[in-house]
């Protein structure tokens, strides 16, 4: 022992330097904030699948890569999506709490051969942001509950029906849009898939390509609107219609006929059963109307509420609760 006082003090040989600033860092940093004050808890999982974590989302084993030299004898290839591990992660925490929220933020590894990329022996890493929203009570709003975060984290963004895949609940499944692009999907779990691990309830969830989402996100320049000066007026509208009509197409026609003096609309619930018919649904919004220059008349408001009104029912709706 020779002790610190014998060492003669002397400056650092390397220069101390702020780092230059990461993107990737700040975006994903931001992401973890916001979909945390949502309620969700951040989980991580291995980037090493087995052939049944890979079947089970009806993937081939033959499109993923192959470990030379796997940490455990299962664990035979590279994962190529986060639904495996967040399904494992969601069979995990049933047995503890009877609803939670859960998101991981990791890379797809995949073959840059297939994708046509140089380097084929390096693997093509790709950033993704998936989100699981479970429920043992099996509460439909879940859906439109992950569909409202999802606009929190990407706001502007909107969803499409689309047909589900095979791991995906065949009429609650969809595309999620962003400026003109597609970014990810957002679906129920397949019951089968939770009934073949005895899980009861459902499961939600989104599947979002952050390297899709990163360059929107940097691109956007966020507007100021001034405050209105003059009060709105609201009327809350239920429209019944087939259970496979897709809510976003109500929305759109709902605002389409409100016109220019549409302030806001919002979704309110969907319900579906007694009085109702048999395959019928019915979708709830409130509407806000109003005037930028003048407080509207009951006159003028009235003329948008028949305008819509009979504007729906030439689309063939019904409405109730006027």
């Amino acid at each position: 022992m020779v002790g610190y006082d014998s060492i003669a003090p002397a400056a650092p040989l390397v220069a101390a330097v702020v780092p230059p600033p990461n993107p990737w860092r700040s975006y994903l940093r931001q992401l973890r904030t916001q979909i945390a004050a949502q309620g969700f808890t951040e989980i991580y999982s291995y980037s090493f699948v087995n052939e049944t974590d890979i079947k089970r989302f009806h993937g081939d084993p033959a499109s993923h890569i192959a470990v030379r030299n796997p940490i455990a004898a299962e664990l035979t290839h590279l994962r190529r999506s986060l639904l495996p591990g967040l399904f494992k992660a969601i069979a995990t925490n049933v047995r503890y709490f009877p609803e939670f929220r859960l998101f991981e933020i990791g890379s797809e590894i995949h073959s840059r051969t297939a994708a046509g990329l140089p380097d084929a022996d390096l693997p093509n890493e790709v950033l993704h942001l998936a989100a699981a929203l479970y429920n043992a009570h099996g509460n439909e709003q879940d859906f439109f509950e992950l569909k409202r975060v999802t606009e929190a984290l990407f706001p502007g963004s909107r969803l499409t029906a689309t047909t589900g895949q095979l791991y995906e609940h065949p009429f609650r499944a969809s595309r999620i849009h962003w400026q003109n692009a597609i970014v990810g999907r957002l679906f129920e779990l397949h019951p089968s898939l939770l009934q073949a691990e005895g899980i009861e309830g459902r499961a939600v969830l989104f599947d979002v390509d952050l390297t899709v989402t990163r360059p929107i996100a940097e691109a956007h320049i966020a507007n100021y609107t001034h405050l209105r000066k003059y009060p709105a007026s609201g009327f809350d509208l239920s429209v019944v219609t087939s259970l496979r009509t897709p809510v976003d197409r109500i929305q759109d026609e709902l605002a389409e006929l409100a016109g220019t003096h549409l302030a806001r609309i919002e979704f309110i619930r969907q319900y579906d059963g007694p009085p109702l018919p048999h395959g019928q649904k019915s979708v709830s919004y409130r509407l806000e109307v109003g005037s930028l220059d003048h407080s509207m008349t009951t006159e003028e408001v009235t003329g948008i509420l028949n305008r819509i009104i009979q504007g729906m029912h030439a689309l063939g709706y019904e409405l109730r609760g006027l």
